[in-house]
């Protein structure tokens, strides 16, 4: 009974330091980096708007002629264009970094 419980105890202690020579292998883990997106200047701003008294030619107490308005409001939808056009573009920057399609600048 002595010698099988020796026998048991030398075969627990051999598995038990099996087990700490088995050293896993290392995993490296790359950690993600923040990719701050790149938006050009001319994105970042709309043009200025236009000024009314630039396109009305009469006197400021006479009333404004129609062409005269009707220029204006095409320049003021002008400028909304522009805006519109920057800002889906600014949105589609920051889209594929989001998406992390885009190259980090």
């Amino acid at each position: 009974m002595m010698v099988r419980s020796l026998l048991c105890c030398a075969a627990l202690s051999m598995l038990l330091t099996g087990c700490s020579w088995f050293q896993p292998e290392e995993k490296i883990i790359e950690k993600p980096y923040p990719v701050v997106p790149h938006v050009p200047e001319s994105l970042r701003s709309c043009p200025d708007l236009p000024k009314s008294y630039d396109y009305v030619t009469s006197k400021p107490e006479e009333p404004a002629w129609q062409s005269e308005v009707s220029w204006y409001v095409t320049d003021l939808h002008e400028v909304a264009r522009t805006c519109r056009s920057n800002l889906r573009g600014v949105d589609n920057i920051l889209d594929e970094a989001e998406s992390g399609s885009g190259s980090p600048r």
